[in-house]
């Protein structure tokens, strides 16, 4: 009781104090600034303006003494390759350019794609045996190129001037006469006329006719017409390089013989790294016509032909070649081929040159390779030439379907059939080591594919770059199906590898892939071609002897297993994917301008034609404009 009275007191005495203001306390201060709640410096812990409100439309710069305010000039487009991350003006310098990477299947037609894809099908797994238990149209499926979004069918036709498919419009064409000289014929271009075209009424509407396969006797199928007028690599590589129709073994120019701009000079003129890998010799006609301007793919050096003109061959052409950083191929003159592909004089010239790194066939060759490419500045670095050659072959060891390489050094060739005799002679080696000799000095297609990209990716303004699977087509010519197996699988894997690289390089916004052929071969297969490969090995199947026991033909008839027909006017597949691929996509039966003249269109197929100039718009870097291709 006596503690509550107390509070109480306690409560009461303060009461009259909490109403008072103590007039000895601290003034209030008022908080200056933008009172004004529509400024754009409006402060609201302000208590009282202090006149520094500013409208919403005014903005003020604080600037210190150090900060530059000069305007930075560039590309302000992120997509552009040369992207300014630190410009305030676009220039006008943006770089939309892409990487192309060109992959030919020499002599790889429809047939031979479908002939890997199925044993790869069969080998792992699919028990099919009938062709239509796989695919008998279309893409198909069973190797990494078919797994690319685009695919068309591509008419590879050539020229034709009074009657022959190797005239020029000079009054005498001819691997002895000089490129270009003055004496043409009376004769103007015109596509009715000097162009041998493809004929889809006697050819078939695609690669995969039925009628290639029954021979029905069809009155309106000749299955004899596509070995008519057939083109050869010289002319199609010319044609997928520059643009322009030519005539068979033109290397780089036209019908004039006069030397056409190709995508390598694109690439060059725009400071491009240039690589071009084979595994054939580097002078022969697809690799060649990446660098070279000659009339005739036979003359591949100053020795090849005695009447050439000085300079007027392909070594001398890539000699002078300008942008070319890496070049791969076979045709050392150390080895067995000697001097026919490489002039041996021509390999101290190149040493001789400062920076230039040579490679031949040695112990570690793909390590070698690896290494160079990986320490190679496109910037300021000159050019690697790497020469290698399998034993007895003038191409790289054929691995075989199989990957045994059982034919390496062998080069089985069953033009006639097969030997009588198969043993082989390995010389001092078992053949173990003669095969582990032979992987071991040369790099594959696929390694050398690796050394472009390594050699080229970090090249400020982009590359191209041409891959040649030679083999496919050398194994053709020699009826041997092991071995075009073995080759076309070889191939896929270096597009295996580019398609992993696009993936982790800027995607398919920032590159452009397209694989191809540059001709076909007249091989069919039999409808049991799957069980019988999966039976036997594709090397007993290319040994067989009669159309029983093979699965597959060479040429149109079964009578004749081991015809000799090779390269047919057949159109040929395209698998492509990203830069300019919608070019191909809106060139689908449209024609195009060669020589001044209009050239139409064959219906359902795109021209190799159209192929050079969806890739240079990508090279460019316009894809919504096809260039100009002039004549």
């Amino acid at each position: 009781m006596g503690r509550s009275i107390a509070l109480i007191l306690v409560l009461m005495m303060l009461g009259p104090m909490a109403g008072c203001i103590n007039e000895e306390a601290e003034p209030i201060i008022p908080k200056l600034g933008c009172t004004d709640s529509t400024a754009s410096n409006f402060d609201p812990n302000a208590t009282e303006n202090d006149g520094t409100c500013l409208s919403e439309n005014v903005s003020t710069t604080f600037e210190s003494e150090d900060e530059d305010l000069s305007v930075s000039e560039g590309c302000t487009d992120i997509n552009a390759r040369n992207f300014d991350v630190n410009a305030t003006e676009d220039d006008g310098s943006c770089n939309f350019s892409k990487n192309v990477i060109l992959m030919i299947g020499d002599g790889m037609g429809w047939e031979m794609v479908r002939t890997a894809a199925i044993y790869n099908q069969v080998m792992e797994g699919n028990q099919g045996n009938l062709l239509s238990d796989f695919y008998t149209e279309g893409k198909g499926s069973g190797l990494a190129m078919q797994e690319l979004s685009g695919f068309q069918s591509v008419t590879t036709y050539s020229t034709i001037v009074d009657g022959s498919t190797r005239n020029s419009l000079r009054e005498d064409t001819g691997s002895n006469v000089p490129t270009a000289s003055e004496d043409y014929r009376d004769i103007e271009f015109d596509p009715r006329n000097n162009l041998v075209r493809y004929n889809i009424e006697l050819g078939g509407t695609t690669p995969w006719d039925s009628r290639y396969f029954l021979n029905n006797g069809s009155t309106s199928f000749d299955p004899m017409y596509i070995t008519e007028d057939d083109p050869d690599s010289a002319q199609t590589a010319t044609t997928l390089m520059t643009g322009v129709k030519t005539f068979k073994g033109a290397v780089g120019v036209g019908l004039y013989e006069r030397p056409r701009s190709s995508l390598n000079n694109v690439a060059s003129d725009n400071g491009m790294c240039l690589g071009v890998a084979s595994n054939v010799p580097i002078t022969h006609a697809t690799p060649a016509s990446t660098y070279a301007k000659v009339n005739s793919r036979d003359r591949l050096h100053w020795d090849s032909i005695s009447s050439s003109r000085a300079g007027d061959d392909i070594l001398s052409w890539f000699n002078q070649a300008n942008g070319l950083d890496i070049m791969l191929g076979t045709g050392n003159p150390n080895t067995h081929v000697g001097d026919h592909y490489v002039h041996s004089s021509y390999l101290d010239s190149f040493e001789s040159n400062e920076n230039h790194t040579l490679l031949l066939n040695s112990p570690g060759a793909p390590d070698l390779l690896k290494s160079a490419a990986q320490s190679h500045d496109s910037e300021t670095d000159a050019r690697i030439l790497g020469l290698y050659g399998s034993i007895g072959q003038a191409n790289l060891p054929y691995s075989g379907a199989n990957g045994s390489f059982e034919q390496s050094g062998w080069g089985l060739n069953l033009k006639n059939g097969p030997p009588s005799d198969r043993t082989r002679d390995y010389g001092p080696m078992t053949k173990e080591e003669y095969i582990a000799k032979e992987i071991d000095e040369n790099p594959s297609l696929a390694e050398m594919t690796d050394a472009i990209l390594d050699a080229c990716d970090e090249d400020n303004q982009g590359f191209f770059a041409t891959i040649e699977s030679g083999d496919i087509d050398w194994a053709g010519h020699s009826n041997n199906i092991d071995a075009l197996i073995g080759a076309v699988n070889d191939f896929d894997k270096a597009v295996e590898n580019v398609i992993k690289w696009i993936n982790e390089n800027g995607g398919w916004e920032r590159n452009m892939l397209v694989v191809t052929a540059d001709h076909d071969h007249y091989l069919t297969l039999t409808d049991d071609f799957p069980n019988l490969v999966r039976s036997n090995s594709a090397l007993d199947l290319a040994m067989g002897g009669d159309i029983e026991h093979m699965g597959h033909y060479w040429g149109p008839s079964k009578s004749d297993p081991y015809g000799s027909q090779s390269h047919t006017n057949r159109p040929v597949p395209v698998f492509y994917q990203g830069g300019c691929s919608q070019i191909i996509n809106q060139s689908v039966g449209e024609g195009f301008d060669n020589y001044g003249q209009y050239v139409g269109g064959v219906s359902g197929f795109v021209d190799q034609v159209h192929l050079h100039l969806a890739m240079r718009a990508a090279l460019i870097g316009d894809c919504l404009h096809i260039p100009v291709v002039y004549g």
